[in-house]
């Protein structure tokens, strides 16, 4: 999971972001937190979505945000806030469901780039750039 640490308070700072395995070992920006789970003390995609709550978790995250033109968040801020507990098993439905839109999320944007190269490779070929139009995936 990865949370933006620089940012206005009511746009990108806070946000946070399971990664999918698609994107492991992609470089990120050093304006991220990685958040590393521990699923044997919390359920990822019910932490998920106690930070991405708008209500609650998220407000308690960018309480912690310093400066004043780019509010910033430093880890040692994360680790203090006050995450909510359930039961196991309430949390555990929280989490399959947050995980299964994060998987949806995954393969939309495994479509969208199959698109985008589909439509590529149409553009190219149309506008005679066979060379291109070839070494694009269909």
């Amino acid at each position: 999971m990865v949370m933006a640490r620089s940012g206005q308070v009511y746009g990108l700072l806070g946000r946070v972001r399971m990664i999918p395995t698609s994107m492991a070992g992609v470089f990120g920006s050093d304006d991220l937190i990685r958040i590393a789970l521990d699923e044997s003390r919390i359920p990822g995609g019910y932490l998920q979505t106690f930070l991405s709550n708008e209500t609650y978790g998220r407000l308690l995250v960018v309480r912690n945000a310093s400066g004043t033109s780019i509010p910033h968040l430093d880890p040692v801020d994360i680790q203090e806030v006050p995450v909510p507990r359930f039961d196991a098993r309430s949390e555990e439905a929280i989490s399959d469901l947050a995980l299964r839109g994060n998987e949806l999320l995954a393969d939309a944007d495994e479509l969208e780039t199959r698109a985008i190269a589909r439509a590529t490779q149409l553009v190219a070929r149309e506008a005679g750039l066979h060379g291109l139009a070839e070494t694009l995936p269909n």
